[in-house]
């Protein structure tokens, strides 16, 4: 079903869309000298923390496909520290199959 709407929005608007999400638990065992607890009262206690991110892309191809623009917004957080937002705006120039010039911006 989301094929078939993502498909149908592609159609009519000629913008590409993709979004991804990952989520990851680390359990680190401390061995007292690199990685410390900061919550925990004796300091060989295990660190469970979690990280997890997303993100959202839409592209678009114009001048008869010889030109991709692209906008990406993605959000990164973790458990000790709040959210980072890092937006990415692309321009992929193609004059043939062989050559592409690249511009971003993040």
């Amino acid at each position: 079903m989301t094929e078939n709407i993502l498909s149908a929005f592609k159609k009519k608007t000629n913008v590409e869309l993709l979004a991804g999400f990952d989520y990851r638990t680390y359990v680190v065992i401390p061995d007292g000298n690199y990685f410390i607890n900061p919550t925990a009262t004796n300091k060989f206690d295990n660190l469970v923390y979690s990280k997890s991110g997303g993100f959202i892309s839409a592209t678009r191809r114009v001048l008869k496909n010889k030109v991709k623009l692209g906008t990406i917004i993605r959000a990164d957080r973790n458990d000790y520290f709040s959210i980072l937002w890092n937006p990415r705006f692309t321009a992929v120039y193609s004059p043939n199959l062989k050559n592409n010039f690249r511009i971003a911006y993040q």
